[in-house]
């Protein structure tokens, strides 16, 4: 499946009002902690991502979502797409992983609120079709990020995030930008 997604970096007091505004919708909370790998057959631009997630209520429930993701097309308005494969395991791969080769090189924190939001969209015919649009509410170490995520192939120009600021840097990015080197993994938790 291909995603399109951008990121807006915003300050806290901004995001708390869009914490405000998004909890009139039905949306789900959890922290997680994001592994990032390299080596073996990764190629260049290519992402595998064991992301850990822990439900915000009951901090022992937890899953693991390996993410495969393709090397990223950047589009006008720091809009990205890139293919990503995701599959959902019960148990902690990350053994697994580093039994296969593959070295840890990065770990950051984040509280995520998702909201799925149902959006119209007109294919080239002008026939209309829905595609849900994930809205995430980030707080990372480094700070506060709203993310939009759709597989349709363009991110809908929503009315309450114009003027918003675009981060075109990637979670990982300003994880070694912002985070620190401990015994050769850079990281950012909390």
């Amino acid at each position: 499946m291909n995603e399109t997604e951008v990121k807006y970096k915003v300050d806290s007091s901004l995001f708390g009002k869009y914490k405000e505004i998004f909890s009139h919708y039905d949306f789900t909370k959890h922290t997680e902690v994001n592994y990032l790998y390299s080596g073996n057959n990764l190629e260049k631009g290519q992402v595998l991502r064991v992301r850990e997630q822990i439900d915000f209520e009951d901090r022992d429930k937890k899953s693991y979502l390996i993410t495969v993701k393709g090397q990223a097309t950047m589009l006008p308005d720091g809009y990205k797409t890139r293919k990503e494969t995701e599959v959902l395991v019960d148990k902690n791969p990350r053994e697994l992983f580093e039994d296969l080769g593959y070295i840890l090189n990065l770990r950051y924190a984040k509280i995520r609120q998702e909201i799925k939001l149902p959006v119209l969209y007109f294919n080239d015919e002008h026939e209309a079709y829905t595609q849900d649009l994930l809205v995430c509410l980030d707080e990372l170490p480094f700070g506060t990020y709203i993310e939009l995520e759709t597989s349709a192939d363009r991110i809908p120009n929503l009315h309450f995030f114009r003027g918003l600021e675009v981060e075109p840097k990637s979670y990982p990015d300003l994880t070694i930008e912002n985070g620190q080197l401990v015994d050769n993994i850079w990281e950012a938790l909390f």
